[in-house]
């Protein structure tokens, strides 16, 4: 009886292992808004949920996706800004692990109906997240609806 015990025991810690694990690998870069008009200016405030572990966050380098046009940052306080026609960067800040921010781009829409998947690169200092994967995957890109609504990775 006792071994029965000492195994169910074992086995409920490293379920609670597995959720704590589970939990932080499914974190992510949340979009606001999650959907935008065709062929029209918007701007989304992405925003980490974390850092690299307790590491603060020092950058956050953005793939533009194919079809959204004249993509820049929007000023950040303490954050150096910089854009390429593919590429939107924001470093030189530092944002501890637990704060929430955002980091904002402004761009123009696709005039098709679809997703936006934006790759995102976040260093720490300790450590980099890359935002890059499927929504299935541990670390999602975020997408953005152009025309419809979409559901991020929860």
């Amino acid at each position: 009886m006792r071994t029965t015990r000492r195994s169910a025991i074992a086995a409920l810690i490293s379920i609670g292992a597995l959720v704590v694990t589970a939990s932080a690998a499914a974190a992510h870069v949340e979009p606001v808004p999650t959907s935008v008009k065709p062929a029209k200016a918007a701007t989304v405030a992405f925003t980490p949920e974390h850092g690299c572990e307790d590491s603060p966050i020092v950058e956050m380098k953005f793939l533009v996706p194919k079809g959204a046009k004249d993509a820049s940052p929007v000023a950040k306080d303490g954050w150096t800004t910089r854009s390429t026609a593919r590429v939107v960067t924001f470093s030189g800040g530092s944002m501890p692990s637990d704060a929430t921010d955002a980091f904002s781009i402004s761009f123009t829409a696709p005039k098709a109906k679809g997703v936006l998947t934006w790759k995102i690169i976040q260093r720490c200092e300790q450590g980099v997240e890359r935002w890059i994967e499927p929504q299935s995957g541990d670390f999602p890109a975020p997408i953005v609806g152009v025309g419809k609504k979409v559901e991020n990775a929860e």
